[in-house]
């Protein structure tokens, strides 16, 4: 089936998640009041929909206080519980037995919000709805999954100095100065009813990619997770961007770099069995070490393997011999910095080497978004293309930006890579 999902008002899909029924949720934001222009926000709600496998809509729910709220992620866990995460400038936002009761309110940080995390009843009833991250300066929460307990898993960035933590994870040293924001990657697991935070923590890279002067000592770094999973064991796994200087752990495949990152948390919550850089970046003389690397997507399988996918310009990405693409496909002459190729890699359960790892994409600007792996243990992926050399097995769609790809199990071996417009003609 194809269909559209909304009504009058502009609605605006940012994630999706699925159930073994072959029901599909959706979440994103319904602007109730369109932005009347460049310069100001649209005010937008949350809203949760369900599709039954026809594509009949079965279930649509919104949430909003007055403010501008936006979902960022979704997951579904084996019971039909619905899980939401996002941020909200909403001081009044509909809390449901809250773990965090009080907005950000954002102190000498610039920017506003505070994350959230809801979790609804199958029928889209609230089980518990919460801020979350902290008080004292901003943070949002871009990812979030579920056990088959009913434990959710969530990440995001804050700047609040007083985000939840817990002994054994990392204690980033974050927060906003007159003048500097160092933010963290916050990470944390709730229990089933919303009553506890049963592990919390905050990476952060502080280091700057800046030469020097007194204007890159002072200036502000950001580090944030963008994506979350959970194995059968319970063990935990972030991918996210930093600045330098993460605490990366000894025997770890890059123990120093700058921007993508992937770190494992124990079943227990008590410690990383891992944090890695992706990419030492890329060096430019008149600015410093710039990112190179970025990771959109992750989730794991029941050995504790990763499987990430993202974006890269660097042509020294660990690519594995005998990878599908084993090199960059529009390197660029150092210092610059040339069009990104999309990604696919497994990580082993150590963090210390890539199982393998490709490249994939052509000439122009590619990116990998998503990553699953199914019952084989073939892994899929799709992502944006802008190249009309993409390596597809079916006829390329010249105005299309969207691939959908599988690889088999062992990552090499293309099985199909399809690129097509939107929706599909």
């Amino acid at each position: 089936y194809t269909t559209y999902i909304g009504d009058t008002n502009q609605y605006q899909v940012t994630a999706i998640a699925t159930d073994t029924a072959g029901n599909t949720y959706v979440t994103g934001s319904r602007a109730v009041i369109p932005a009347a222009n460049y310069l100001l926000k649209a005010v937008t709600d949350i809203f949760v929909s369900k599709l039954d496998p026809a594509g009949n809509l079965t279930l649509l729910a919104t949430f909003s206080g007055k403010g501008t709220d936006q979902a960022n992620g979704i997951a579904v866990d084996p019971s039909g519980n619905i899980y939401i995460v996002g941020s909200t400038t909403s001081t009044d936002f509909p809390l449901h037995n809250p773990l965090q009761r009080a907005a950000s309110t954002a102190g000498s940080c610039p920017g506003a919000g505070t994350g959230f995390l809801m979790k609804l009843s199958p029928d889209g009833s609230p089980i518990y709805s919460t801020y979350m991250g902290g008080t004292t300066g901003f943070s949002s929460l871009y990812s979030v999954t579920a056990d088959s307990k009913g434990n959710a898993y969530v990440t995001g960035t804050t700047a609040a100095q007083d985000y939840p933590h817990t002994a054994g994870m990392p204690a980033a040293g974050i927060g906003c100065g007159v003048v500097q924001i160092i933010s963290g990657a916050f990470s944390a697991k709730i229990d089933p009813a919303g009553s506890q935070i049963l592990y919390a923590g905050a990476l952060s890279g502080p280091g700057h990619g800046c030469i020097g002067g007194s204007s890159c000592f002072l200036s502000s770094v950001y580090s944030s997770g963008s994506a979350i999973a959970v194995d059968p064991a319970g063990n935990a796994y972030i991918a996210g961007s930093a600045g330098e200087s993460l605490p990366t752990t000894p025997g770890a495949l890059l123990a120093n770099g700058i921007g993508a990152f992937v770190a494992k948390v124990n079943s227990a919550g008590t410690g990383l069995v891992y944090v890695t850089y992706l990419g030492a970046g890329d060096f430019q003389p008149t600015i410093g070490t710039v990112a190179t690397d970025s990771i959109y997507a992750i989730t794991a399988d029941v050995a504790g393997n990763a499987y990430i996918a993202g974006s890269t310009s660097d042509p020294a990405f660990p690519a594995t011999a005998g990878a599908f693409q084993p090199k960059l496909s529009n390197p660029s002459t150092p210092p610059f910095v040339g069009p990104t190729d999309a990604f696919v890699a497994k990580l082993n359960p150590s963090g210390s080497a890539m199982v393998w790892a490709t490249y994939l994409g052509g000439t122009a600007a590619d990116s990998a978004q998503t990553i699953a792996v199914d019952s084989a243990s073939n892994v899929w992926v799709s992502g944006t293309t802008q190249s009309t050399n993409f390596p597809t097995t079916a006829p390329v769609t010249p105005n299309g930006a969207e691939f959908v790809a599988e690889l088999n199990s062992t990552g090499p071996a293309r099985r199909f890579l399809i690129r097509g417009s939107s929706p599909p003609t």
